[in-house]
């Protein structure tokens, strides 16, 4: 069985990885480019160089790394061919990590190989200090070095991808700051380089428990997940949310978004005239879909 396997190779040169700096992450590799998040400590310049097995050539480009963007950049690596690697380094907050990526392979029909699509949700970091430490929930990080032993094609995040606590649900800044900390999370690094990743959220990386289309937050935690992932689109220009398309391979990968637009009354009893007994009831309909799902309706209709 023939798979191509996205790898990352991480060496810090003249510091232990256990001290880095900076936070690693490969976003969407296309056919032909690939996405490179990167988290720095400090503002200051971000210098990214990379040389792909198809072309052969040297590329650069330097990104700022900026407070005001939660010192977070994106790096787009560009001249790749489909299946094809590319060598990397970056260079910021005095050091230096080199690494490896692929772009994903194009199959025409009848040579599909086999792929390996990682899932995962619900990654509870508890606060730094009381009262919202926790020493009873949370914990069995090593589950993100288990599966990339696996070694995944792709790796899809489905909500829940962090859990903003209360400190967190009007303060736009602690929601920032608990981004930040579970992405620097130690245990969390080997598995953002070891595979592209993508991601949905669901309320609790959205806003509070059970949160809807009313949380008056709502643009700021679309804001950061925008930040923070490294999707290939999110929403449409004129219908804002985080749902999109990716593919990998043969496969085509619909991600929802099932917050943005979510009704407040989804799913309470409803109402309705008629029946013996003056009416019946049904669920009030969820609207969080209604959007979403007039786009989705016209990739698929080419499916």
């Amino acid at each position: 069985m023939h798979r191509f396997v996205v790898a990352l190779m991480l060496a810090l040169l003249g510091a232990h990885a256990a001290h880095a700096h900076l936070v690693v992450m490969h976003g969407y590799a296309d056919y032909t480019s690939a996405l490179l998040w990167v988290q720095a400590e400090a503002p200051g310049p971000i210098r990214v160089r990379w040389k792909s097995d198809h072309d052969g050539l040297e590329h650069e480009t330097v990104l700022d790394a900026r407070s005001d963007s939660d010192d977070v950049v994106l790096a787009r690596l560009t001249g790749l061919a489909p299946g094809t690697r590319a060598t990397y380094s970056i260079e910021g907050d005095g050091e230096r990590l080199e690494g490896v990526l692929r772009a994903q392979p194009y199959w025409s029909k009848g040579d599909a190989q086999d792929i390996t699509i990682a899932i995962g949700s619900c990654f509870f970091l508890a606060g730094a200090e009381p009262p919202w430490s926790s020493d009873t929930y949370g914990g069995g990080y090593e589950i993100f070095d288990a599966i990339a032993d696996k070694a995944p094609d792709l790796m899809i995040w489905l909500g829940d991808n962090l859990y903003f606590q209360p400190p967190d649900e009007l303060d736009p800044a602690s929601m920032g700051a608990r981004y930040r900390r579970q992405r620097a999370l130690p245990a969390l690094q080997r598995l953002l380089v070891t595979a592209p990743q993508l991601a949905i959220w669901d309320d609790h990386d959205y806003g509070p428990n059970d949160s809807d289309m009313s949380y008056v937050l709502k643009g700021r935690s679309l804001e950061l997940f925008r930040r923070y992932w490294a999707n290939p689109s999110y929403g449409l220009p004129d219908v804002p949310g985080i749902f999109g398309r990716a593919r990998f391979g043969d496969v085509d990968v619909f991600l929802l978004d099932d917050r943005w637009y979510r009704s407040a009354f989804a799913g309470t009893p409803l109402r309705m005239p008629g029946g013996p007994a003056g009416g019946h009831t049904r669920p009030t309909p969820d609207l969080s879909l209604l959007y979403p799902a007039c786009w989705l309706r016209r990739p698929r209709a080419n499916l």
